[in-house]
């Protein structure tokens, strides 16, 4: 019973205390209102969670598999009966603070960072940067959300020509503060899933990841974190991509640049195991969907998030 009391003064500290934030993904447009309340819907409550620091992967308002991990996390964290369901007893502890969701406008830097992006390792290797290619990548990154969500909140909006000065509708979503020590990360090969954990084995941060598609190439076992790197730029390796026509004729390694389209996108958090790591991905909608090389793959918004949480030397278990 304590437990269903701890989210609700949890909710209430992260309105009171502003400072709580380590960062935020968008700036408010309005300040939150004093008074909580239960979720209506699946996007009301993935956008609680996601404030909470337990990740249902993209905010796309569905009832899928990751949301409902995340769910049963929740549930299993406040000691409420472990269904995954927003049943009516997790919509009672499960509350969410006004504004639910903000207006962004679209920015003259917004603008010019966008880019074309060629195909083919080679060709990626010579840009300067491999940054947002659309507003709708842009906007829909930076509010945790499926392009499809963002696309259907504004319905007005021609994406081919969003001109510099469009104000848009998005979720309000932000990076939390973790209240605890981190003592281990633990990846489950099964679930598809990375869990920040305290010396109690309390959760602090939880988030849906891809893992290697052949088996005897997931990093099992012990290992720790030796490097936190933002914006890394990446090793084309034509041994990695043994299928890569491309790769074979090149014989040699590229060098990518950084940017949040690099294939390991904007966070490399290294593993003591030679040539693996956490990281992040251009791809967010596929996290937990489809597989890796090898390495553990988070959208880059929960990448960057655990990698503001841990420092080197932290162990990370990686379980069947």
């Amino acid at each position: 019973m304590l437990k269903q009391l701890l989210v609700t003064l949890l909710l209430v500290l992260l309105f009171f205390l502003p400072g709580a934030f380590a960062q935020k993904s968008v700036e408010p447009a309005t300040e939150f209102s004093k008074v909580s309340r239960e979720v209506k819907n699946m996007l009301e409550a993935q956008i609680a969670l996601a404030r909470l620091g337990i990740s249902p992967g993209v905010l796309d308002g569905l009832d899928g598999r990751q949301t409902s991990r995340a769910i049963a996390t929740f549930q299993k964290k406040y000691d409420l009966k472990v269904t995954g369901k927003m049943d009516s007893a997790t919509c009672r502890v499960l509350h969410i603070y006004e504004p639910v969701f903000i207006e962004y406008t679209v920015s003259h830097s917004d603008k010019e960072s966008l880019t074309k992006i060629p195909e083919g390792w080679y060709a990626k290797s010579l840009e300067k940067r491999l940054d947002y290619v659309s507003i709708l990548e842009l906007v829909a990154e930076r509010s945790h959300s499926s392009q499809d969500l963002i696309r259907r909140m504004n319905l007005q909006i021609q994406w081919s020509s969003v001109a510099e000065g469009t104000t848009l509708q998005i979720p309000y979503v932000w990076m939390p503060r973790v209240e605890g020590v981190p003592e281990k990360i633990v990846v489950s090969l099964e679930e598809r899933s990375l869990s920040l954990l305290d010396a109690k084995s309390e959760v602090l941060f939880y988030a849906p990841c891809s893992i290697a598609g052949q088996s005897d190439k997931a990093p099992r076992g012990r290992w720790t974190v030796t490097s936190i790197k933002k914006n890394p730029t990446y090793r084309f390796s034509p041994e990695n991509f043994p299928d890569s026509i491309e790769g074979k004729l090149l014989g040699r390694e590229l060098i990518l640049p950084s940017g949040p389209n690099n294939p390991v996108g904007k966070i490399w958090i290294g593993l003591s195991k030679k040539g693996y790591g956490i990281h992040g991905t251009p791809e967010p909608e596929k996290i937990g969907i489809t597989t890796s090389i090898g390495c553990i793959r988070l959208s880059n918004w929960d990448a960057e998030a655990l990698a503001s949480y841990i420092e080197v030397g932290l162990p990370v278990y990686v379980e069947d």
